[in-house]
């Protein structure tokens, strides 16, 4: 036989506080930057050779990265042919590693954010007024703000010794040699 209880209120019925949320944040953001270190350092476990298929697995998983960086490589070593590498999955690569940049530094950075509102209005009769609160939300998006510009300024100092290496590249193709810093050394 069934009771008659009523049903008690689920999660859907509270609207998300502002603790509750940088709470769950800051644990997604951790489960996704240790995904690809438990990725690396489990595979040999799974693997039957241990860790000498781990390159080709690793390769086989994050293709268009590898594929990017391996071109980059042949491209400012001026021997390698750049017709294995696209433009495209350069800036997806680099894109992911803003991201991760980012995250990372969300991550690691919002933990003293945290410790600043604590340790500055611990005991104060300014903690729960709304000046409190402005003062942690201006500094939340600034720490968002600060972690997107530094992801963005890496990824854009990337692209730009990315464009670098295709300049020397296309520049040696146009004199058919290994180009005049080759020249310079043989004179």
């Amino acid at each position: 036989m069934r009771l008659q209880r009523p049903l008690s209120p689920h999660l859907t019925v509270y609207s998300p506080q502002r603790g509750s949320v940088l709470s769950i944040s800051m644990r997604i953001s951790g489960i996704i930057l240790l995904i690809p270190f438990l990725y690396v350092g489990l595979a040999p476990l799974f693997l039957s050779s241990g860790w000498a298929t781990l390159p080709a697995l690793l390769q086989s998983s994050v293709n268009p990265l590898l594929l990017g960086l391996e071109g980059l490589r042949d491209a400012t070593s001026l021997q390698g042919s750049m017709n294995v590498v696209s433009q495209a999955s350069l800036v997806c690569g680099s894109f992911l590693v803003l991201l991760t940049w980012a995250l990372c530094a969300y991550h690691c950075l919002h933990p003293t954010t945290e410790s600043l509102m604590e340790d500055w209005y611990l005991n104060t009769s300014f903690q729960f007024s709304p000046d409190f609160w402005k003062t942690h939300y201006i500094l939340c998006v600034g720490l968002f703000v600060f972690a997107l510009g530094l992801g963005i300024g890496t990824w854009l100092d990337f692209l730009v010794e990315l464009s670098d290496a295709y300049a020397d590249y296309a520049g040696c193709q146009l004199q058919d040699d290994l180009g005049p810093a080759f020249d310079r050394a043989q004179s």
